[in-house]
């Protein structure tokens, strides 16, 4: 996002000026288990900890969706799922998104979510489908149904809907 003042901007350990070289890594799709590796730990951990968002949070999104943009066949679950959790995170906690980044913040969700049709037609791997899904109902005011489907582990699926038919 380009004009961005990152020194200006927070993330859960307060000045989010290193936030940028974070993203930039961002345009080699890392695919290293991402839970584990960089950058998309340190992205996860400043830009929603604990379920709480920030300044940051708000233009990272904008970021990734132009990155992932690009190539959303290349999509990793963090791709979908670190944008799907903050979009999630501000809902639960009723965050509003700063002016500046309100407009370019909305553009960027309904932009993730085509990219995550496009993964969704051909992309295999389950993890990045989940991610993706997830992501598309966050992008539509659906957090609570964003939020199942982040968290809901494949081996629970069955369990859950077991649980459900039996109701």
């Amino acid at each position: 996002m380009s004009g961005v003042d990152w020194n200006l901007l927070h993330d859960a350990y307060g000045s989010a000026a290193g936030i940028p070289p974070l993203l930039q890594q961002l345009h080699d799709f890392p695919t290293e288990p991402e839970a584990e590796s960089e950058p998309w730990f340190t992205l996860w951990s400043a830009l929603c900890h604990q379920g709480d968002v920030y300044s940051a949070s708000f233009a990272a999104v904008v970021a990734m969706e132009a990155i992932l943009a690009k190539a959303p066949e290349r999509a990793t679950p963090s791709f979908f799922g670190l944008p799907a959790s903050i979009e999630i995170a501000r809902a639960n906690r009723g965050h509003e998104v700063p002016e500046q980044f309100a407009q370019a913040y909305r553009a960027a969700l309904e932009g993730l979510a085509r990219s995550a049709l496009v993964y969704l037609r051909d992309g295999k791997e389950q993890d990045t489908r989940a991610s993706a899904l997830s992501l598309i109902a966050a992008s539509v005011g659906e957090p609570r149904i964003a939020e199942v489907l982040l968290e809901v582990q494949e081996d629970a699926l069955n369990d859950l809907l077991e649980w459900l038919r039996s109701r």
